[in-house]
């Protein structure tokens, strides 16, 4: 799947999700680093990337602006160390890969990934 990661997480997500067979940009090679929120999430749109993140404002922007794209995979996890997030994010694509290409919004929690179809408005 195509991703873009935000600047929140660490390069090594990257490489992992790489070797996992995903098409990957950051926001750190796009040079983005410290770029709006909406600005990801345009730049997700326009390269056709699910956006995985750990900010939590990246749902309320969908909400606001009753958008259709792009998906954002938000991962709500106390384990953030880069194989594990490259592992949520292979379990979520895996589990609903149809929802994320369609439009959605995903969290993935401790125990649970909810998932909502966009637009959430």
């Amino acid at each position: 799947m195509r991703l873009l990661l935000d600047e929140c997480l660490s390069p090594r997500v990257a490489s992992f999700l790489i070797d996992s067979g995903h098409d990957v940009a950051t926001v750190a090679g796009l040079d983005m680093c410290g770029a709006a929120d909406a600005e990801v999430l345009t730049i997700a749109v326009e390269q056709s990337r699910l956006l995985v993140t750990l900010d939590t404002d990246f749902g309320g922007l969908l909400a606001d602006s009753a958008a259709v794209a792009p998906s954002v995979l938000l991962i709500r996890r106390a384990d953030h160390r880069p194989h594990a997030i490259a592992a949520v994010v292979d379990d979520v694509i895996a589990s609903s890969s149809d929802a994320l290409l369609n439009g959605a919004l995903a969290v993935a929690g401790e125990r649970t990934v909810r998932l909502r179809e966009l637009p959430l408005a």
